[in-house]
């Protein structure tokens, strides 16, 4: 191949498969640490740490190598608890971030790794107490059914020729035999290198605006899909916290910085998490 040859991208490249995979593996590993850890007690701060700790300590040993080979973190470790859907990642200045778990809280653990841009991103859910002699009932069962039973139907109806808006269609139908509502307006992405949300998209629960706004679109051969779910008991319609935010993602906006602080950060940006 010569040098200025293009790279296939896409899975159909299986170099491109065994990046995703080892990924996978790190993000499965360190999310596995994480759940066992909430636990009655726990500081969401704690489990923060632990979770971005661990994906580093697994990527440590993927590709070792390849020095050039950009990894990091694609998706700082979130957990959300209770009312709040998702997103929370706090600094230790930040309100609840010493939060401590209580038995029954319902918690939702996100967290991602790269390898040179393909990233695996996870999700998963517990009940804090919860255990095969002491399992979950009434409407946090129900939620955590409708939304394992969502993902599932994404999953194989994420085939070539299918469309988004069947998709859409069906998982309100299986979420709504749970007696629950998929939080309105959450999206599944198309990833590809560098990008975790991708032009093409899945709407879960679009209120009659989104419906009419939102492209349909087909799905294709050796596109990859961050399957994202959130359901909730109540209506699926969520209000901004008065919470911060903290997790971000780089733009394709060039800007010339002037303070040296402002570079600096910009540049451990760069190094830690990639694009």
């Amino acid at each position: 191949m010569s040098s200025d040859a293009k790279v296939d991208t896409t899975i159909a490249n299986n170099d491109v498969v065994t990046k995703y995979k080892a990924a996978a593996d790190v993000t499965n590993a360190a999310i596995r640490k994480v759940l066992a850890a909430c636990n009655e007690g726990a500081k969401i701060i704690d489990l923060c740490k632990l979770g971005d700790a661990a994906i580093e300590a697994g990527l440590s040993t993927q590709y070792t190598k390849d020095k050039k080979l950009n990894k990091g973190i694609a998706y700082p470790t979130s957990v959300s608890v209770n009312n709040v859907v998702c997103h929370f990642a706090p600094l230790e200045s930040d309100p609840g971030a010493d939060k401590v778990l209580q038995t029954g809280d319902v918690v939702k653990v996100q967290i991602g790794a790269h390898i040179d841009g393909y990233a695996a991103v996870a999700g998963n859910t517990v009940v804090v107490g919860s255990s095969e002699a002491n399992p979950v009932t009434g409407k946090a069962a129900d939620a955590i059914a409708a939304a394992h039973y969502a993902a599932e139907t994404i999953q194989r109806m994420l085939k070539p020729g299918n469309k988004n808006t069947a998709v859409t269609d069906q998982v309100q139908k299986v979420v709504e035999s749970f007696g629950c509502k998929p939080i309105e307006g959450m999206l599944c992405h198309e990833q590809k290198k560098d990008v975790l949300d991708g032009e093409k998209q899945i709407i879960l629960n679009p209120n009659p605006d989104q419906r009419k706004q939102f492209q349909s679109c087909e799905f294709g051969e050796h596109e990859v899909y961050l399957v994202d779910v959130f359901v909730t008991s109540g209506d699926g319609r969520t209000k901004q916290s008065e919470l911060r935010t903290t997790i971000y993602k780089k733009t394709g906006t060039n800007y010339k910085l002037k303070m040296q602080s402002a570079r600096s950060a910009i540049s451990e940006i760069s190094s830690k998490f990639g694009s």
